[in-house]
């Protein structure tokens, strides 16, 4: 029996639209698989994707007005999650994935490339004519380090005084900071200058 040419056409697009939806599902895992390696160094994967994103300006994988104008109100949701005491962790780990997914495998296989660190991000702040304002990148000295007799903490330079704690009281305290979301360890003046970034981008 001879098959309608409407039938045909119907089959066609709904074989087309499956390979469609397989080609979108592999992109997004191969993203997110990019995103899996992105940070390898002693730096938070959010200071990672931030100094690498704001790098790759300039470059064939600069990002586009698009991006920038996808990108802004997730880094100022960033923003606001990472100034409150009552975020969770998860809540950062689901804006950061929305923020990757924003990007293509390119973008970040060249930031994953660029293997930043937190000294990495502290020279990037001085480049940039950030460092120090609003804040700085770490308490009482302005270097990113720590004073004598603090922890190093998972922010920049957060910690608590160790006077008069045993070493394993403080290997303890450090092991809690450590624990503690990535989100505090992107300094003020540092997403503030590049959310700026963003909106100029973007044309806002």
């Amino acid at each position: 029996m001879k098959k309608h040419p409407l039938f045909r056409i119907v089959t066609l697009l709904g074989l087309l639209a499956l390979g469609l939806t397989a080609c979108a599902s592999s992109q997004e895992a191969e993203t997110t698989a990019q995103a899996d390696t992105i940070t390898q160094t002693d730096a938070p994967e959010s200071v990672v994707l931030l100094v690498g994103t704001w790098k790759l300006d300039g470059t064939p994988q600069e990002i586009t007005s698009e991006q920038a104008a996808k990108l802004l109100p997730l880094w100022q949701l960033f923003q606001t999650l990472s100034t409150s005491d009552t975020t969770a962790p998860e809540e950062i780990t689901a804006v950061l994935k929305q923020i990757k997914q924003v990007m293509t495998p390119e973008q970040l296989d060249a930031i994953a490339a660029m293997n930043i660190t937190l000294d990495d991000m502290r020279a990037f702040m001085q480049e940039m004519g950030v460092a120090g304002q609003g804040g700085g990148t770490g308490p009482g000295n302005g270097t990113g380090k720590p004073p004598e007799g603090m922890v190093p903490g998972s922010g920049m330079g957060g910690g608590a005084n160790t006077s008069g704690l045993s070493p394993q009281e403080i290997a303890t305290a450090q092991a809690q900071r450590a624990s503690a979301t990535s989100a505090d360890r992107v300094p003020g003046p540092l997403l503030n200058g590049f959310i700026a970034y963003l909106q100029t981008k973007a044309g806002q």
